[in-house]
């Protein structure tokens, strides 16, 4: 993943595998192709965990949400998009999703720039962060640098180990609160020659 990120970082091309959670594998024959952008958002639940990683990004943020809600996206998602029965998700969940995000995940809250609470409720603070990404942009053009903004988001939507991302091309139907952030971006596409999109199909899981 270190060596993936630095690529994209770089403006070079990438190619990454999908992820299949049904058979709980890396999919070679479906890769997504990142190519070079100007704002790279990259969003996962455990990448504030590693130093090396959180060292790369320009900004850092920590979607928050609380634990019934992570749980209540979880059951409809795992069912009908991987397979898996209630008693499974449940499972799962309380043995080592839950655990895992508590003794993982939760605590590198500490290493967030800014922590949304509320999630996608939070327009205002949604809102401030695009407008920090435009001034961002704006600075640079106005000073004439290269490269491009690397900004991370750490979701607890539903303290799954999702995965991470980067361009897009892949399903953010549990991700309600990039959604409204996706949205805002596209109209910053429009306005500008900036790239947002995400995915989750790093092979980190």
């Amino acid at each position: 993943m270190y060596s993936t990120l630095q690529n994209i970082l770089k403006g070079h091309k990438v190619e990454i595998p999908s992820y299949d959670y049904r058979t709980n594998s890396l999919d070679f024959e479906n890769v997504l192709v990142i190519y070079p952008a100007d704002v790279v958002l990259f969003e996962g639940i455990l990448v504030f965990y590693f130093p090396k990683i959180r060292e790369l990004f320009h900004m850092k943020l920590f979607v928050d949400t609380d634990s019934d809600t992570r749980l209540a996206r979880r059951v409809p998602r795992d069912i009908n998009e991987r397979g898996r029965d209630l008693d499974a998700v449940l499972t799962q969940y309380m043995t080592f999703v839950k655990p895992a995000f508590e003794e993982f995940c939760s605590p590198t809250k500490k290493f967030a720039d800014v922590i949304i609470p509320r999630g996608a409720d939070n327009t205002v603070a949604i809102d401030l962060i695009v407008q920090h990404i435009r001034d961002f942009l704006n600075n640079r053009s106005r000073h004439g640098s290269t490269g491009n903004m690397a900004l991370y988001m750490n979701l607890d939507l539903n303290a799954t180990g999702a995965g991470f991302a980067g361009p897009d091309g892949s399903n953010l139907g549990t991700y309600n609160a990039i959604r409204r952030f996706s949205t805002i971006c596209k109209e910053l596409n429009m306005q500008g020659n900036y790239f947002f999109e995400t995915n989750k199909n790093l092979p980190y899981h």
